[in-house]
């Protein structure tokens, strides 16, 4: 939301665009670490960070998935 509200900004103020920006790239950032460190304690993660365990991702991204062994 605040990379949205800093390009919807960025006919006002260019100081409150980059600001709005930087603190939307860093909220993200903490949010793909934070996801990435609950899948490393085995804790259940709200959304997977790895798309190729999601089989509808895979199937549209044109990537070949490995075949499960069973």
């Amino acid at each position: 939301m605040l990379v949205v509200l800093g390009i919807l900004a960025a006919d006002d103020s260019g100081w409150l665009m980059l600001a709005l920006l930087v603190a939307g790239a860093l909220l993200l950032t903490w949010f793909f670490a934070w996801i990435r460190g609950r899948e490393r304690a085995v804790e259940g993660a709200l959304l997977s960070s790895l798309p190729r365990s999601v089989p509808h991702a895979v199937a549209g991204s044109g990537v070949r998935p490995e075949p499960q062994v069973r």
